[in-house]
C-alpha cells in the first residue's frame, strides 16, 4: 500500500500544483494595467456627491493620475473627469491647484487625443487662474497647464489665446511681481503660448500658411497686450534666478521668431538705454507706468537680443579651479550656467527668423517659408551674439547635448547670408571653434553633420553661393578643400546621385582652380 499512498500524494500534489497555477493565471489576468488603475482611483474618489467627497483623498489620486499620465495615454473618460472636477470643486483652491497639475501632467499623453474636450478644458483652466488669482500654488499650476496645453496642438493653442489665455498669464506675472517661481513659470507659460509650432515636412502650403498666419496673429496680440515690458520687467525684478534667465531666453524667442513685429532700429551710437536704476516689484511699491496703447516702436528687438547677449556673458556660479585633484583647463575656468548659454544661443537662432518674401516659399523644399532675416541678424551681430556664441562653443567643449548643439545649430541661422556676421564669426574664432569640436567629437555622425551645415554656410558667403572674401584667404581655401571631401566621402558612401552632384558642384564652385576630377 505505501507505494499507492505516494502515487495518491504525488496526484494530490500535481493537483494541488496546477490548481495554483490556474489561480495565478487568473489573478494577472485580473491585474489591472497602469491606465485602467487610473480611472479606477478617479472613479472611486469621485464616487460619492461632491458634497462628501473625501478632498483630501481626491487630491492625492490627482497627483497619481498626474504621474501615470506623464508616461501612458489614459483614458478619454479621465479628461471628462477633470472638467468634472473644475465644475464641482471651483472654489477649493487645493483641489483646483492639484487638478491644474495633473493636467498640466496629461495634457500631451491624453488631452492631445481627445480634442472633444479642448474647449471646455481651457476655458476651466482660465477660469480657475482668474477666479484664485491670489492664490499662488492655483496660478503656478495653472500656467504650467496652460503652456503644456498650447504646446500640444496648435487648435489648443489657438482656443487658449481666443479665450484670453495670453491676457490671464501676464496679468498674472503683474500681480505678483516679487514671485520669481511664478514669473519662471508665467515666461515658460507665454513662450509655448506663442511659440512657432514646427511645421512638419509634409505639411501643405496652405495649412503651414494659416499656422504661421495665426502664430504672427497670437505673437501680435501678446505684444499688444505689453508682453514685450513684462518680460523684460520681470528679468529686471530677478536678474540673479537661474530659472527666470533661462525661461525669460524662451518666452523672448517666442515673441520674436518667425515675424517682423519687433522693432529692428539700432539706438544711435552713445545713446545707451539706462539699465542702472533698480526695480522694485509692484508689492514694495514699485509700479510699471503702463501705457494706455502700446507703441510698437517700443518694441525694439535690441533690448531683448540685449538682456540675452549679456545673460550669456555673466558668471552666476562659483569658478572651479580644480575638478578632481586636476586643473580645470582655463577656458573653462568660468561660472556660466550652462543652461542659460543653451537656450539664450537657441533663442538668437530662432529670433533671426521672419517669413520669406520668395515666391516659391513652401512650395518648393529648397525655399523653407521661414529664413533669417538681414535687418534681425544685424541686430544680433551688433550686440554681441556671434561673440557670445562662439566664447559659449569654447567655454563648454564637452556639453556636446546642450550647448554645443543648440548653440551650432543657431549659428548657421545667425551668419546664413549675413556678410557682417560671417565676417564675426572669422573674427572670433569661431570657425577654429568649430573644427577643434568635430574632431573631438567626430564619432558622432549628428554632431559632425551640424558643423559641417554652419561651415558650409559659412563658404557660401552673402550670395549663397561663394564667400569671395573668405575663399580668398589660406584658411578659407583650406576649410573649402576639408568640407568638400567630406560631403564627397559622405555622398559617395550614400550612393545618392543628387548628394554626389552636389559635393562635385561645391568642389567647382568653392574651388575652381582644382582640375575637374
Amino acid at each position: 500500500g505505501s507505494k499507492d499512498d505516494a502515487a495518491a500524494k504525488l496526484r494530490f500534489l500535481e493537483k494541488a500544483d496546477k490548481k495554483l497555477q490556474q489561480k495565478k493565471v487568473a489573478a494577472l489576468a485580473k491585474e489591472l494595467t497602469p491606465q485602467q488603475k487610473a480611472l479606477k482611483k478617479l472613479s472611486e474618489a469621485m464616487y460619492p456627491e461632491p458634497a462628501d467627497r473625501d478632498q483630501s483623498a481626491l487630491g492625492q489620486v490627482l497627483l497619481e493620475v498626474g504621474e501615470t499620465a506623464e508616461e501612458h495615454e489614459l483614458d478619454p473618460d479621465c479628461v471628462l473627469r477633470m472638467v468634472m472636477i473644475f465644475k464641482n470643486h471651483f472654489a477649493n483652491t487645493f483641489l483646483m491647484a492639484n487638478t491644474m497639475y495633473c493636467v498640466g501632467m496629461m495634457a500631451s499623453t491624453t488631452v492631445a487625443k481627445a480634442p472633444q474636450y479642448w474647449s471646455v478644458l481651457s476655458k476651466c483652466v482660465i477660469a480657475a487662474m482668474r477666479y484664485h488669482q491670489m492664490d499662488k500654488m492655483v496660478l503656478g499650476n495653472g500656467a504650467y497647464a496652460l503652456g503644456n496645453l498650447a504646446a500640444c496642438s496648435v487648435g489648443l493653442k489657438d482656443m487658449i489665446a481666443e479665450s484670453s489665455g495670453t491676457e490671464t498669464i501676464l496679468g498674472t506675472m503683474r500681480l505678483h511681481e516679487s514671485d520669481n517661481i511664478l514669473q519662471a513659470n508665467c515666461c515658460l507659460a507665454v513662450s509655448k503660448s506663442c511659440r512657432v509650432p514646427a511645421l512638419s515636412v509634409d505639411e501643405d502650403y496652405a495649412t503651414a500658411l494659416k499656422i504661421l498666419e495665426k502664430a504672427s496673429a497670437i505673437q501680435e496680440e501678446a505684444l499688444q497686450l505689453g508682453a514685450f515690458r513684462t518680460i523684460l520687467r520681470s528679468l529686471a525684478l530677478h536678474p540673479s534666478d537661474a530659472v527666470l534667465r533661462r525661461t525669460f531666453c524662451e518666452a523672448a524667442q517666442a515673441l520674436a521668431e518667425g515675424n517682423s513685429l519687433l522693432c529692428t532700429d539700432m539706438l544711435p551710437e552713445g545713446e545707451q538705454e539706462d539699465q542702472s536704476r533698480e526695480v522694485l516689484p509692484a508689492e514694495a511699491g514699485g509700479h510699471d507706468e503702463v501705457p494706455d496703447e502700446e507703441d510698437p516702436k517700443s518694441w525694439r528687438l535690441e533690448r531683448l537680443v540685449k538682456r540675452i547677449t549679456t545673460m550669456m556673458g555673466q558668471d552666476v556660479h562659483a569658478i572651479e579651479y580644480e575638478r578632481g585633484n586636476r586643473q580645470v583647463p582655463v577656458e573653462e575656468q568660468h561660472g556660466r550656467d550652462e543652461m542659460v548659454a543653451a537656450y539664450a544661443s537657441r533663442a538668437l537662432g530662432q529670433i533671426v527668423l521672419a517669413r520669406s518674401e520668395h515666391k516659391m516659399a513652401g512650395l518648393d523644399g529648397r525655399f523653407p517659408m521661414l529664413v533669417p532675416d538681414p535687418d534681425k541678424q544685424t541686430v544680433v551681430g551688433q550686440v554681441g551674439g556671434v561673440q557670445q556664441m562662439c566664447d559659449a562653443i569654447k567655454q563648454f567643449p564637452k556639453k556636446r547635448d546642450t550647448v554645443l548643439r543648440f548653440t551650432i545649430a543657431a549659428m548657421a541661422n545667425v551668419i546664413r547670408c549675413h556678410e557682417g556676421n560671417q565676417r564675426l564669426l572669422d573674427r572670433h574664432k569661431g570657425i577654429d571653434l568649430l573644427t577643434a569640436s568635430m574632431s573631438k567629437w567626430s564619432e558622432d555622425k549628428r554632431h559632425v553633420a551640424l558643423i559641417l551645415l554652419t561651415l558650409r554656410v559659412m563658404l557660401e558667403g552673402s550670395d549663397g553661393r561663394r564667400n569671395n572674401w573668405y575663399l580668398d584667404t589660406y584658411r578659407g581655401k583650406t576649410m573649402a578643400k576639408m568640407v568638400v571631401k567630406m560631403y564627397t566621402t559622405e555622398a559617395i558612401d550614400s550612393g545618392v546621385q543628387t548628394k554626389i552632384v552636389e559635393a562635385q558642384e561645391m568642389a567647382r564652385t568653392w574651388l575652381p582652380e582644382r582640375k575637374a576630377q
